[in-house]
């Protein structure tokens, strides 16, 4: 075999490599964004063929097993009966989540007829971690098992859903703005659920 010969394999080795290895990097870039748009799409099909159901007005908040920051376990069944209650579903990791719990927790205590809990889809370490870093203490749980996400499809956060004293969904809001702040999410709540009164009284 001629040296030529021998450094053309060579030269040929080393491009296929550096290939390889672009390819490989590639991937790995890629990856994280191929599974969340997997898992994405498999809770959107979860809801298509009835495995899972949306989160929407008009059905049963489902009854979910959480924890709070110290580790005790509730039922949300529990938590919201007899309650009218407006539920601000979040991830630590997300910035307008912070924002939206540092901006409600300041009024939340004023509101003295319904009922604001936080619930955080994450793992109760970071979930009692971020507990302690907030400046003004809120009722704040978490769904460990992440049921809604997986179950329910909720994958927007910060999202915001209003609970009658029945566990009936009032409301569901994906994203918040500055103008809808606690005692404007009581007031839409408290419309809908007197709305719904008034439209019965009519009918008798």
């Amino acid at each position: 075999m001629s040296e030529f010969t021998g450094t053309k394999k060579v030269a040929t080795s080393l491009i296929l490599l550096g290939l390889a290895i672009s390819l490989g990097v590639l991937a790995g870039k890629r990856y994280p964004e191929w599974r969340q748009n997997r898992d994405h799409e498999q809770k959107l099909n979860a809801i298509r063929t009835g495995e899972a159901t949306e989160l929407q007005a008009g059905r049963l908040f489902p009854n979910l097993q959480i924890l709070d920051t110290e580790g005790t376990a509730s039922n949300t069944d529990d938590l919201l009966e007899q309650n009218d209650s407006v539920i601000l579903l979040l991830t630590t990791d997300c910035e307008p989540c912070h924002d939206s719990i540092f901006h409600w927790s300041r009024s939340v205590a004023s509101i003295t007829d319904v009922q604001f809990l936080f619930l955080a889809v994450d793992e109760p370490g970071l979930v009692y971690d971020y507990a302690q870093s907030l400046e003004f203490p809120v009722p704040l749980y978490c769904d460990d098992t992440q049921r809604l996400a997986t179950e329910f499809g909720v994958n927007l956060y910060p999202t915001i859903v209003g609970v009658d004293q029945n566990k009936r969904i009032r409301f569901v809001r994906h994203g918040l703005d500055s103008d809808f702040d606690p005692p404007t999410a009581a007031e839409l709540l408290r419309s809908q659920i007197d709305g719904e009164k008034t439209a019965q009284s009519g009918e008798e």
